[in-house]
Formats: C-alpha cells, structure tokens, sequence
C-alpha cells in the first residue's frame, strides 16, 4: 500500500509540475520522496524497537521545527540508532 501511495503522490507531482503550479508539484515530490525512502527501508525498520521509532519521529519534528538543530539531533540519532536492540526477524530463523 506504501508503494501504491509513493507512485500516486509521485504521478500527481508530475500532473502538477505539467500544469503550472510548481508549489504542489513540489510539495508532492517533497512528499512522495519521503514515502518512497520509507518503503524501500520498511523491512528494517519492522525490527526497530519502539524507542528507537520514538527517537527517530521526535528528531524528525524536531529538525523540522528547527533545522539547525540538526547539527546536534542527527549525531544523537545516529549514536542511539548505531547501539539500540533489534529485534530478531522470525524469517530469518
């Protein structure tokens, strides 16, 4: 369904931009870009802990807010995303 959603919002940001208004197209460019990073790395991030999910959301608003806060966000991210747990995949059993 992701896939669906990223390949619609994508087609719609090609309508848009072929129809003038390049703040849409933009905007659903913007936004089919973000779904289509979400989709490719769904499997790993099934396996994430709830905290590490948390982390992740919180940053992103965070650095949305207040993007020069990313000089200091994305470092503590990346720290606690390198050392947290991850679950086991059944399927790799």
């Amino acid at each position: 369904m992701l896939g669906v959603t990223t390949l619609i919002l994508l087609a719609g940001a090609g309508f848009a931009w072929n129809g003038g208004d390049s703040g849409i197209a933009g905007l659903l460019a913007r936004v089919g870009a973000v779904f289509a990073a979400s989709w490719i790395a769904h499997p790993a991030l099934v396996r994430l802990d709830r905290r590490t999910i948390w982390l992740l959301v919180v940053g992103g608003l965070v650095v949305l807010v207040r993007p020069r806060a990313a000089f200091v966000v994305l470092p503590v991210i990346a720290i606690f995303a390198r050392t947290a747990q991850v679950r086991e995949d059944p399927a790799d059993r």
